[in-house]
């Protein structure tokens, strides 16, 4: 197994990889079937398109089978040429699922700090899981942060996502605070809230 830097080319294993994971997770946040929700989330630009500082993918037998975003200060990243404009969003989806997705992407907004590094996104292949995957992708989160002098590494996991939260205090996250979700989507995501973790990065990996 490989961890290397995101490839355009890449986009749309990275695409099935998300979709996995939405389909299973959290798909109830909308009423399709799964070829449109794919397309649905595409077009919202759930998926970055184009390389860019902290985007990674874990590979194996020349097949990703892992995806991890990264967020800090001052980031520089591209415009995502597949996500739709708000007013094409609403003429293709309809303006309440426009809002729905506006509403939870502000409930789950994070605010970066100065020296944080912040795991926006990371999802393993559900054929490639028991496979240390995750953690190797956690390993390079660290090492992303010691090479770009960020001193704390945080992510957020839905609270009932026991195994995730196993894997994440495996590796030195630790509880900071639990966050609540409005209640439209306690009932929609089956959960109270989220864990926001993180672990201060040392310089000597």
């Amino acid at each position: 197994m490989i961890v290397r830097e995101y490839k355009a080319s890449d986009y749309n294993e990275v695409l099935n990889i998300s979709m996995g994971l939405w389909n299973e997770k959290v798909n109830i946040l909308t009423t399709y079937d799964k070829p449109k929700n794919k397309q649905w989330f595409s077009d919202m630009g759930g998926v970055k398109d184009k390389p860019f500082n902290g985007y990674f993918v874990a590979e194996i037998d020349n097949r990703v089978v892992g995806v991890l975003v990264l967020k800090y200060k001052n980031q520089i990243i591209k415009k995502n040429d597949k996500k739709l404009s708000g007013f094409n969003i609403v003429k293709k989806y309809g303006v309440v699922q426009f809002f729905k997705m506006i509403i939870f992407s502000i409930a789950i907004n994070h605010r970066l700090k100065k020296s944080e590094c912040y795991i926006d996104y990371i999802v393993t292949d559900s054929n490639y899981r028991g496979r240390g995957i995750g953690g190797k992708l956690l390993d390079q989160a660290k090492q992303f942060c010691v090479n770009n002098s960020l001193s704390i590494l945080t992510l957020s996991v839905i609270s009932r996502n026991k195994g995730a939260i196993r894997l994440y205090e495996k590796k030195g996250f630790k509880k900071i605070k639990k966050r609540k979700y409005p209640k439209f989507f306690t009932k929609q995501l089956n959960s109270e809230g989220e864990y926001f973790m993180g672990i201060t990065i040392s310089d000597k990996l």
